[in-house]
């Protein structure tokens, strides 16, 4: 179907972009890679740019630089503030980015309960956002709990969720030699953190929220998996060259009697 074709399409950019920002360190391929996803869904264009943006700035050493960058993005958010794209707004003057965010939240948990009020948590403050953005969080990694199953396909999405639960937990607690592959590593956990965070935030039906984490749970799996990999071959790598150069013994040869 064409939702499909859709999904699949919103995949293969994520993952090529992921791949010139996490692999080949190429910030500016990777942003113009990404663009094409402001067409296909515009908030996982959102996620990958935050990541990208955080994960830089804290990478780069210099305070100049971090302020250069800190420039940027405040001069771009002021002059994008009116900008449409697709169904996402920044807001526009007379409007708070708290109010845009829980208007489109409040919508959503009415397509799904068809009640705007009943039994919906309204985000008032920043501190409220936080909380529930935490909260989101960790209940769209497991959505749907055990408990909230009325099926045996919702049964199996929960028992799927616990075991990718479990290899998110393998992953960060597996021994990582290079401080370069530990940091892309973190990069990855943001991105989860963030795409969970937001997803979290605005996502009430158990299949949607399936449908929406698919494509952020196969970059972290597949990037963790290579990076933990990379980690193991160059250990060993290094290994052989330790035990080449301390443990082979030089060759004598007799005198000769003559």
């Amino acid at each position: 179907s064409s939702v499909a074709l859709r999904e699949v399409i919103i995949l293969i950019l994520m993952v090529v972009a992921v791949y010139y920002f996490l692999v080949d360190e190429k910030m500016i391929v990777a942003f113009i890679l990404s663009i094409p996803l402001i067409f296909f869904k515009a908030q996982n264009f959102l996620i990958l740019m935050l990541t990208f943006s955080i994960y830089h700035f804290f990478k780069v050493n210099s305070i100049k630089k971090k302020f250069f960058l800190l420039f940027v993005f405040f001069f771009v958010s002021y002059y994008l503030k009116g900008l449409v794209i697709s169904r996402f707004s920044l807001p526009s003057s007379g409007f708070s980015v708290l109010g845009v965010l829980d208007n489109y939240r409040n919508y959503m948990y009415y397509e799904e309960t068809r009640s705007y009020t009943e039994g919906y948590i309204a985000i008032t403050d920043w501190l409220s956002l936080t909380f529930l953005a935490l909260k989101g969080f960790f209940y769209m990694l497991f959505k749907p709990f055990p408990w909230e199953c009325e099926n045996i396909l919702q049964l199996m999405q929960s028992i799927e969720n616990i075991v990718i639960i479990g290899l998110i937990c393998y992953v960060n607690t597996r021994s990582v030699r290079l401080p370069l592959i530990i940091g892309k590593i973190r990069s990855l956990n943001l991105l989860l953190l963030i795409s969970m965070s937001v997803y979290g935030l605005v996502v009430f039906n158990f299949g949607s929220a399936a449908r929406y984490r698919f494509p952020f749970m196969a970059i972290y799996f597949a990037y963790s998996f290579y990076l933990l990999k990379s980690d193991k071959l160059f250990g060993r790598e290094e290994k052989a060259v330790w035990n080449y150069s301390h443990h082979i013994q030089p060759t004598t040869f007799p005198l000769s009697d003559k």
